[in-house]
């Protein structure tokens, strides 16, 4: 489910978007997914509109809440600059982009770019099933591709906090624009202080042992 207010938040934070308020993460969408290369991964999300939020460089976020909490930003692959950043190189003002030969040519940039050298997706998962003290941590981040980098978090997050966190380590200039605004004096609770801590019984001694994200 989209987290509340986020519209506002991306507006204020100057990051276009489209949104999928109805959007929901099947069991069958989860299958789809895993079984395929991250280019193709993207590729079916991006053609099927498997998203809650799709950014204006084509770089998705899904929330997931069945069976277990699952937040993933898919950064797009493709070499191809953002719609506003491609009008911007042909001087053509931004209010003109639904003209059909401007999304045309933007279409067929798409179509046509090669993909990125480097690309690091975003992952949060929380999974008590699979939970191993000081080896599998319950609440954690994925970043980047074929790693087994788990970053432990002694809390659970939500799909605000998660989002958030993306806009802080993937879009700085955006976040910037955040600061000072009338949702940045929420941010710490929503990081944070209301987050609910892992039980205590996957939050032992042994994982404490690594450095975790609090």
């Amino acid at each position: 489910m989209l987290p509340p207010r986020t519209l506002a938040l991306l507006r204020r934070a100057g990051l276009r978007n489209e949104v999928s308020e109805t959007f929901i993460v099947t069991p069958e969408i989860i299958r789809a997914q895993r079984e395929v290369p991250y280019e193709k991964m993207w590729a079916l999300a991006n053609e099927n509109n498997w998203f809650h939020i799709r950014f204006e460089d084509l770089s998705i976020v899904q929330f997931q809440s069945e069976p277990s909490p699952s937040y993933h930003f898919m950064e797009c692959p493709l070499d191809v600059p953002s719609l506003s950043v491609f009008l911007e190189n042909l001087e053509i003002d931004y209010r003109e982009r639904r003209r059909p030969e401007v999304e045309e040519m933007y279409v067929e940039a798409v179509q046509t770019a090669g993909f990125r050298r480097h690309v690091t997706p975003i992952r949060y998962d929380r999974d008590f099933l699979s939970y191993r003290k000081g080896a599998h941590p319950a609440a954690h981040l994925h970043i980047g591709l074929e790693n087994n980098v788990r970053l432990a978090l002694p809390r659970e997050m939500t799909p605000w906090a998660f989002l958030l966190f993306v806009i802080r380590q993937k879009y700085p200039d955006n976040w910037e624009r955040l600061h000072g605004c009338e949702f940045s004096k929420y941010f710490e609770r929503q990081i944070r202080n209301t987050l609910l801590p892992v039980p205590d019984k996957y939050w032992q001694t042994e994982d404490l042992w690594e450095l975790a994200l609090s």
